[in-house]
């Protein structure tokens, strides 16, 4: 099983246990998912923290102290395209391309893609979880996604008898 195809495999029972995983949440679903990604491959990428402005943020903690405003956090992983023309993430919605992350940003918040900076949250998951915390409005916590991952993994196994990626 790819990184992918866990992921999907995760998001479509999570969809099936309406379990809501945007609306503020999916910072706490991204997180949750990238501990997930990383116990069952070690080639995990990374979080993808969309804020408005400044361009010159160097470390995730920073996001939190200058206070920015966090507008999306999904993940990339490998499986998924890299490519600055038609980069793509995965989210609540499954695979999505940047450019409408981007979009969906400038009909919700009124601010263009020249507004908006990328941040690869990968380099302490505390800091990741502090700006989540503290920037965004989460309703969960990210054990709570974990835990219903998990129990989906779970069932999985018992059906196929391994998961291996």
């Amino acid at each position: 099983m790819t990184q992918l195809d866990l992921a999907n495999y995760i998001l479509e029972n999570m969809k099936k246990d309406n379990i809501v995983m945007n609306s503020g949440n999916c910072g706490m679903f991204a997180f949750a998912l990238s501990k997930i990604m990383q116990e069952y491959d070690e080639s995990y990428e990374s979080l993808m923290i969309f804020f408005h402005e400044p361009k010159d943020i160097e470390e995730t903690r920073e996001l939190a102290d200058r206070e920015v405003m966090v507008y999306h956090i999904a993940l990339a992983f490998d499986g998924l395209k890299t490519s600055k023309k038609n980069m793509e993430v995965f989210d609540a919605d499954g695979v999505v391309e940047v450019d409408f992350i981007y979009n969906w940003i400038k009909e919700e918040y009124g601010q263009g893609k020249d507004y908006v900076s990328i941040h690869l949250g990968n380099e302490n998951d505390e800091e990741c979880l502090f700006v989540i915390r503290n920037e965004t409005c989460f309703r969960n916590n990210w054990t709570y996604f974990y835990d219903k991952m998990q129990k989906h993994i779970d069932n999985y196994k018992l059906e196929n008898r391994k998961l291996s990626m």
